[in-house]
């Protein structure tokens, strides 16, 4: 978790820099060169580990700088408390006191208004954005090898039956896919973009902003029994960067 806050305050150092670096970027009162824009990219975020999830984004523009967005992004969200174990006779990996793995689907609409226009050939584009709409978040139970006696089986764990010492390790993120359980919630995140593409059809850049998200029951990811109570919960906030390429037109 540290070292995804890290990565993220340090891509926005690098955008706060880029942009108070002489650039040919300058306040635009005129339409944009573009009516549509698609983009997809890569999420970094605090509820993560250090890389987030997916993302994409189509625009249209609605007039003179303002843009309808449509984005989807799709999110593992992590407990704050996880520890990653190594069992040392196997060698597997295994998170004690995990109950679920928790991952989000976020469909958003919203607005997108350009700011500042970069020059034709270089500069920086800045752009504020504010979406929000539909999370569909996916709890699937954590499942274990687990060593009772005679053989090694694939359980779901369980802190009250399971023995810490005879984990052997995770038995993999799609196992028992099938028993997961569809939460719903609502989701809204504002940023600002900030986009170094030096070709007018080309897109790259960073957008990096701040989330919320509720969901209609508590979301159990650790368990209880290990100290968890109070960050399992049902609202969250977040940090996040999410670094993009795409086109335009």
């Amino acid at each position: 978790m540290k070292k995804a806050t890290h990565y993220i305050a340090l891509l926005l150092l690098f955008a706060f820099v880029a942009i108070a670096s002489p650039c040919n970027a300058q306040e635009e009162t005129a339409a944009t060169d573009y009516d549509k824009e698609i983009i997809g990219g890569i999420n970094f975020n605090t509820n993560a580990g250090l890389v987030g999830g997916i993302m994409g984004r189509y625009s249209i523009r609605q007039h003179s700088t303002l843009f309808k967005i449509l984005s989807a992004e799709i999110v593992n969200v992590k407990h704050p408390n996880e520890t990653r174990y190594q069992n040392q006779s196997t060698g597997n990996i295994f998170i004690a006191g995990k109950q679920n793995y928790f991952f989000v689907t976020r469909l958003q609409a919203g607005i997108e208004k350009v700011l500042f226009r970069k020059a034709s050939e270089d500069g920086v584009q800045v752009d504020l954005l504010m979406a929000g709409g539909l999370s569909f978040g996916l709890l699937k139970p954590y499942f274990i090898q687990y060593n009772n006696g005679s053989t090694v089986t694939i359980e779901a764990y369980d802190p009250k039956i399971h023995d810490f010492n005879r984990i052997e390790g995770s038995a993999g993120i799609l196992t028992g896919i099938e028993k997961s359980k569809l939460k719903p919630g609502l989701n809204f995140k504002t940023g600002m973009s900030f986009e170094f593409g030096t070709f007018s059809n080309g897109v790259s850049g960073l957008e990096a902003g701040v989330g919320v998200e509720i969901f209609n029951e508590t979301i159990i990811i650790l368990n209880p029994l290990a100290n968890a109570t109070s960050y399992n919960k049902k609202a969250f906030t977040w940090l996040y960067a999410n670094i993009y390429f795409g086109m335009r037109r």
